[in-house]
Parts: structure tokens; sequence; C-alpha cells
């Protein structure tokens, strides 16, 4: 049984130094030697094997063992979601979404929206920390905060754009029986208080298909995070 090597994030592996954080993590926090083998991943697709090879000033140097390059085998998946007021509960969805193989993620911010500031710097570290913690391969991209009527109406979108909102209104389908072998997607995400009538008629205006996630009632981090395994779950089933 091969045995598990320490793994790390290195965006730049043609540079064969490891960040100053993740350096004194590998020497400060893992005990890690010149010698020591670790994992490392550059978010892109490449998950290499290294070895160190040196240690100056708290920064590691490695050399390069054997490197695996991996392709995205699901769609480009990308949810807006406006982030509940407890910052940690958006950080929970932001930690599974990655586990999970998302894309990219855009804070929105709606009518009923909560919360409106975020720590961006935060929520990165908890991506990074998950990339390393799954072994994902593909770094999701942070998106800048957009208001709904921003993102709604941004004529770049793909064409398959879906709302989940909890009204009923007899329009909405499941998810799961809308999806197709289509290479990106976006799902928009409302607040605890849902999105206003106002903007579903607005996102209808601008080709979104209004879906069900569940029978239940879903908080807005858990709609997020049902959003990626029906998506990721069916493809790989199709």
């Amino acid at each position: 049984m091969s045995r598990t090597l320490p793994r790390f994030y290195c965006d730049d592996l043609a540079s064969g130094i490891l960040t100053e954080s993740e350096s004194a993590h590998a020497v400060k926090t893992m005990r890690l030697t010149v010698g020591s083998e670790l994992e490392l991943l550059d978010g892109k697709g490449i998950r290499l094997r290294a070895e160190i090879a040196g240690i100056t000033n708290h920064c590691v140097q490695f050399i390069e063992i054997h490197r695996t390059h991996f392709e995205r085998s699901g769609p480009a998946l990308h949810i807006a979601i406006s982030p509940p007021k407890s910052i940690d509960r958006f950080l929970f969805f932001v930690e599974k979404a990655t586990e999970l193989g998302i894309t990219s993620i855009t804070p929105l911010i709606s009518q009923h929206s909560e919360r409106s500031k975020l720590n961006v710097e935060k929520i990165r570290k908890t991506i990074t920390a998950s990339l390393k913690q799954s072994g994902n391969p593909f770094l999701p991209q942070l998106k800048d905060s957009l208001s709904f009527v921003d993102l709604v109406k941004n004529s770049r979108l793909p064409s398959a754009r879906f709302i989940a909102h909890c009204r009923e209104d007899g329009q909405k389908q499941a998810l799961s029986a809308l999806l197709q072998k289509l290479p990106e997607l976006v799902v928009i995400i409302g607040p605890e208080g849902d999105f206003t009538q106002e903007e579903i008629n607005l996102a209808l205006e601008n080709k979104f298909t209004p879906v069900s996630l569940s029978e239940n009632v879903l908080r807005t981090e858990t709609a997020g995070i049902a959003v990626c395994s029906i998506v990721l779950s069916t493809y790989s089933a199709l």
C-alpha cells in the first residue's frame, strides 16, 4: 500500500519553490526535512510528486519526481450564491463545494441579502485548504461580488442558466431532470429570505430556468452543496 504524502498548494510549479506560508507549514508544522517527499497541486490540473531539495531561510525548494495531468471530467459549474449572515456557514459551503469540484463561486447581493461584505482572504484560504485536503486538482475561482441585476443581465453567461428559489409557482422542475451533457452551466441561489418576485421575473426575462433542489426547504449553504452534488453526480452517470 502506497503511503500518503503531505500535500501542498503551489500555483507555480516551475519555480521549484513553495510560498512562504506553505514552506512554514512544511517545515514548522509537518517537520519535513531535506529528502522528504511531498505532493503538490497547482490548482490547474497538475499533481506533482516531489522531494525537498533544500531549505533556505525557511523557504522550501523542491525537485520533481513524477507529475500527473488531469482533465476536467464534468461540466464547468458556476454558482452565484447570496452569502448567509453567518460567515461560518458560507465558509462551510465553500469548503464542501471545493471538495465536490465546483468551478467558480460568485457572492451574490440580492434584495434580501443578509451580508454584503466578505473577508475575501479568509475565503481563499478556505478554498486552498479544502483543495489540499480533498486532492482536487482544480482550484475553484472566487469571483468578485455582484448585484443580482448585474449578474442576470450579464450577456457572457452560459446558455444553461438556472435559478433555485422556494416560491411555489408551478413552473419549477427538478434540476436533475434538466441536466444534459453541456460544457458549462450557472445556478443562482438566494438568501434565507429567498429572491423577491421581482428578481425572479427579471431572471426569467434573461432566460433563466426555475428549478427545485429538494422537496424540503434548504438553507442557503445546503442548497449550494446540493447543486454541486446533483450536477456533478448526474453528469458522472450520463
